[in-house]
This record gives C-alpha cells, structure tokens and sequence, in this order.
C-alpha cells in the first residue's frame, strides 16, 4: 500500500485548468498515486482567508503545481505559494506562459536565476503535466510501487 502524493494546483481560478490536470492524470489517481489540493474548493467568500487557506494547502502538499497562464492579470499570489513551497523544499513545478519581459514574470526570475534544485519549469501546460506524472510515478516506485503508468 503506498501513502498517495499530495498535489496543490496553484495558479488562476478562471480557465478551470485544473480540471484539465485532473483528468490528465486520471489513471494515477484511479491507482491511489495522487490526491489533489485544489484552492477552488476552499469554501469562503471571504478574501482575507484564502491567504491562511493556501498555506495551509502548501504545508499538507507534497507537490505544487504552479500555472501561470498568459492572461493571468495578476499572478503573484501564485508566486508566493511557490516560493512558500520551494522554502519547504517542497517540489514545485512552474508552467508559466507569461512572456519573460511581462512585468508580471519578474518576482519569480530569482528561483531561475538561483536555480533552485526543487524548481522544474516548462512553457506549457503539456510539458508541466509530463513533469508531474514523471515525479508522481517516481515518488510511487520508491514506495514499492509495481504498476506502469503509460506516458502522455
């Protein structure tokens, strides 16, 4: 019996992508591999919570799974639950689509430019969720794992 990954998907709250992940991932989380934390279900309408709620997430997650997407128009509350991750040397993965001049990328440029070892960062969505079925069947074949997981 393995004890599931715990997945946090940080990023926008509009396109439903995490839906998207989900489904992609479907078959992991069919094999009890994974578990998803999605800020989508906290229950409040209240906005100073989310703050206390998505690090709450981040401390139960063993993986963040960070989406910046183009039209993001504000993408640093995702920042910081990275960088909070990636503090708790956490694995992050880091799809971001936000052009490398947009103003909106610059707060995240030191973990490239310090190389942060628990970073993995890709320019899209595709590329991110290969990275987390890569890490996710890892993580499971170190707990005895005996599956095969096809590749995507």
């Amino acid at each position: 019996m393995i004890n599931p990954i715990d997945v946090y998907l940080a990023g926008g709250m509009r396109s439903n992508w995490q839906d998207f992940v989900k489904e992609t991932c479907k078959d992991l989380f069919d094999e009890k591999i994974v578990t998803w934390n999605d800020p989508r279900d906290n229950k409040t309408s209240d906005p100073e919570a989310y703050g206390p709620m998505d690090r709450m997430r981040c401390d139960h997650a063993s993986i963040t799974f960070g989406y910046a997407e183009k039209d993001n128009p504000l993408p640093f509350p995702l920042f910081m639950e990275m960088g909070y991750a990636l503090g708790q040397n956490k694995p992050v993965i880091f799809v971001n689509e936000i052009p490398m001049g947009d103003r909106r990328y610059r707060p995240f440029l030191f973990a490239k430019v310090f190389g942060c070892r628990n970073l993995m960062m890709e320019t899209e969505l595709g590329q991110g969720i290969r990275d987390l079925r890569m890490l996710l069947t890892s993580y499971a074949a170190r707990q005895g794992w005996k599956g095969r997981i096809e590749s995507r």
